[in-house]
């Protein structure tokens, strides 16, 4: 059974406190060595007095690491073992850590200009681009492994970044981070720190800021904390209007909502839908019925998979809120596939994401405008009419917006998502240099003296 350990700048650490994690029918599939808080703490503070690199030394490190993480042996793992065993631990269908593979690569490649997409067009000459910190702690999600394509960004400014893993998917961030190892990135800019739930609190605690994913209960439990940038639910949507023939955007719809098993926050939880609600909402789930019903390694898996009991929790879940019965597929192995299900306009049960395909399809009318429409993460507009459009886009909080036939759970590692999120971890200072004009006594000058430590793009 393989085994990952707390890694730092001084290499792995054996830890002696052990988690046994099982895959979704309840067989043994990792070892997991945890990180106490007190360890937390020493491997911060190694990272901060760690060696620098150079902002070109860290980009060319990042971007050989995107190779390896998808193409190489990374810890004696290859590719096709991460991903049947990511597939095997999460539940999520083995696309999604697929897809996983040439998402961190392409994220890594260009890296640079996303950098570059990200500086503010006035920095230069009196105008400096500065970090908010030195280090960044990342409590990480189990979700989907896309959102590990996020942090190296902060590398690549310059930060220290230390990820705290999910139990469900501790595979990716650990293939990451020895990626990065690997690949020349001096080890104290990156550390993989598995533990337990107050070993989150210590990494926070310890780091200068912080990214946490989670639940509505962790967006509030961290709301108004200027050291935190929280990622919670997407509450992602379409807005489907009259002129639009709904019939020929099927396969955007199914996409939208089922796309990698449907448990991004990217995935679609509603659909509104000027005139024919009922017809769209039988036709998207007679198209969601026909997806197989198969263990979440196999090819053709698309819908996600848990173990008996968390099946179980999660099917209560959605009756108690919806009233609708709904049942998981027994699989024959302790495991049960969690099926697709549409809400239809006669519930009256708000939207709520679950981790399956779950979708609200309500109707919407010209008079209720964008109301509906706001806090989305993504949002897919099907429409002919732009000023529909263009309301929209200036809604502060609907970040992302899709004029036309594209998915919500479209990606480009250069686009922001939620916001750049270097308008969370950098600054920008003024810096005037006019030492050369001071009066002196003639008694030599420090070697600092007149130099600025600040360095544009984070370096």
């Amino acid at each position: 059974m393989r085994a990952i350990d707390p890694i730092g700048p001084d290499g792995v650490y054996r830890s002696r406190d052990r988690q046994v994690l099982s895959d979704v029918s309840g067989e043994p599939i990792l070892e997991l060595g945890l990180a106490p808080p007190l360890l937390v703490n020493r491997i911060v503070r190694r990272m901060r007095a760690a060696d620098g690199q150079s902002h070109a030394d860290r980009l060319a490190a990042i971007a050989r690491a995107g190779a390896l993480f998808a193409e190489a042996d990374v810890d004696g793992e290859t590719p096709e073992e991460y991903c049947r065993t990511h597939a095997r631990l999460s539940g999520v269908p083995i696309r999604a850590a697929t897809r996983a593979l040439t998402a961190v690569r392409e994220a890594a490649e260009r890296m640079d200009e996303a950098v570059r997409a990200q500086r503010p067009l006035g920095v230069g000459g009196s105008t400096v681009w500065v970090r908010r910190g030195d280090v960044l702690g990342v409590l990480a999600p189990g979700n989907h492994p896309l959102p590990h394509t996020l942090w190296p960004a902060a590398i690549a400014l310059g930060y220290r970044v230390a990820v705290r893993p999910s139990t469900r998917d501790p595979l990716t961030p650990a293939r990451l981070v020895m990626a990065l190892h690997d690949a020349g990135l001096n080890p104290g800019y990156c550390a993989l720190l598995p533990g337990p739930h107050e070993a989150g609190g210590a990494l926070l605690a310890a780091a200068d800021l912080g990214f946490v994913f989670g639940s509505a209960d962790t967006v509030a439990h961290h709301q108004g904390d200027p050291r935190v940038r929280v990622f919670g639910p997407g509450h992602s949507k379409i807005l489907v209007t009259a002129e639009v023939d709904w019939h020929a955007e099927l396969d955007v719809l199914v996409a939208s909502v089922a796309g990698d098993g449907g448990t991004q926050c990217l995935n679609a939880t509603t659909v509104l839908v000027e005139g024919d609600a009922d017809g769209l909402a039988e036709a998207l789930a007679d198209r969601l019925t026909r997806l197989p019903v198969l263990p979440p390694e196999h090819p053709d898996a698309t819908v996600p998979v848990a173990a008996l009991p968390d099946a179980g929790r999660i099917a209560n879940t959605f009756t108690a809120h919806t009233a609708i019965a709904y049942a998981p597929t027994y699989l024959g192995d302790d495991s049960a596939v969690l099926r697709p299900v549409v809400v239809g306009p006669s519930t009256a049960a708000p939207a709520v994401e679950m981790p399956f395909p779950c979708v609200w399809v309500i109707p919407w009318r010209g008079t209720d405008g964008i109301a509906p429409l706001r806090n989305t993460l993504a949002l897919t507009l099907l429409t002919t009419r732009r000023d529909l459009v263009a309301e929209c886009l200036h809604e502060p909080t609907i970040p992302t917006v899709h004029w036309g036939p594209t998915p919500t759970t479209a990606h480009d590692p250069v686009l922001p998502h939620d916001g750049h999120l270097a308008e969370f971890l950098m600054t920008t200072k003024t810096h005037t240099d006019r030492s050369a004009q001071l009066a002196t006594t003639g008694t030599r000058r420090p070697a600092h003296v007149g130099r600025s430590s600040a360095a544009p793009v984070g370096g």
